[in-house]
């Protein structure tokens, strides 16, 4: 309990010694928690791969077929958080629980997750353009996700997520599902897989126009060179045209990364996503849009993971991630 209470101490310490750069006049759509949620370790590796050789079970956010693959022991019920911090004052939280259980006698993974995107305070405009008070923008959701093994080269999962949004006066509500699979190779290390992302629909709406989902579709490879000091991940994503980001037409990205292995409880990364840098480069000029790169440290049972995103010249995004046993958390 002791433990665990330090390794907040020191997550809510990293929060203020790295700070965020503050941008002005950034907006979100609605429903883009979805797509922004993602894994500390995936961020730092480019954004949302389709496969991943060492996943955590935040992982199965992107492809929920990763859970079947997390190499530690469920039997902790492991524990997970992570806070993401967003140029003018966006903050993104999320807290996962993981199990194991038999279903219809094959064993399967299960994790359950919370998660709040807060847009912070806006202002509120009449139709002159005069601020006349301010309101503050949310996006709350719960997922459910299992997984299981169905051999030693295939995983598949799937998960279900609802979610509440709400924009000044007006709220609206969805159901997004997930599917993914993950095949592993029996003689080297190699992975490669596929996963779908967002299909669902609007329950409520914000007014009587249903707003679309982020829908994702990708596939992905992860691969650990017998001759080269670090794990290799590539994925290219399909990310339909949505009037928002990709007004014209749909686009693919390509998104990769490595992961240096420093030491048995240190690792480096470093990743680039090619959607970023088309999106936020903010100037005809070259900058740092799509870069990432983080830490990992591992603590005996518990972990910690630290990634920057840079989106240009409106500043860096800062993911915090910690994992642990449940039974640290809870007064025994």
């Amino acid at each position: 309990m002791i433990r665990a209470v330090v390794m907040q101490m020191l997550i809510a310490g990293l929060v203020g010694l790295l700070g965020i750069k503050a941008a002005s006049g950034q907006s979100m759509s609605a429903y883009r928690s979805l797509e922004l949620r993602l894994d500390t370790r995936m961020q730092a590796l480019g954004g949302s791969h389709a496969v991943q050789l060492d996943p955590t079970i935040s992982s199965a956010w992107v492809n929920p077929a990763l859970l079947a693959a997390v190499e530690r022991s469920f039997e902790t019920l492991p524990f997970s958080s992570s806070i993401s911090l967003y140029p003018a004052a966006i903050r993104q939280f999320q807290s996962s629980i993981a199990g194991e259980s038999t279903l219809a006698g094959q064993a399967v993974r299960w994790s359950a997750t919370v998660g709040c995107l807060c847009y912070g305070e806006m202002d509120k405009r009449d139709a002159a353009g005069q601020t006349i008070g301010s309101f503050r923008n949310y996006d709350m959701d719960g997922s459910l996700t299992i997984a299981t093994r169905l051999s030693d080269q295939w995983r598949v999962g799937g998960s279900a997520t609802m979610m509440v949004s709400s924009i000044g006066t007006a709220t609206s509500s969805l159901v997004a599902f997930r599917a993914g699979v993950i095949w592993s190779s029996p003689t080297r290390p190699l992975q490669l897989g596929a996963t779908v992302r967002n299909v669902g629909v609007a329950v409520t709406t914000y007014d009587e126009q249903r707003e679309p989902l982020p829908f994702r579709a990708s596939v992905g490879a992860s691969y650990k060179p017998s001759d080269f000091p670090a794990r290799l991940t590539l994925t290219t994503e399909l990310q339909p045209r949505d009037g928002i980001v990709h007004d014209d037409a749909s686009v693919i990205t390509v998104l990769g990364g490595a992961e240096f292995l420093i030491s048995e409880r240190m690792t480096f990364r470093l990743g680039y996503n090619h959607g970023d840098q088309r999106s936020l480069q903010t100037a005809r000029r070259l900058d740092a849009s799509g870069l990432r790169f983080g830490l990992g440290f591992g603590f005996q049972d518990s972990e910690v993971d630290i990634t920057m995103a840079s989106w240009g010249r409106l500043g860096s995004v800062i993911h915090l991630h910690y994992a642990l046993p449940l039974k640290s958390l809870l007064p025994l």
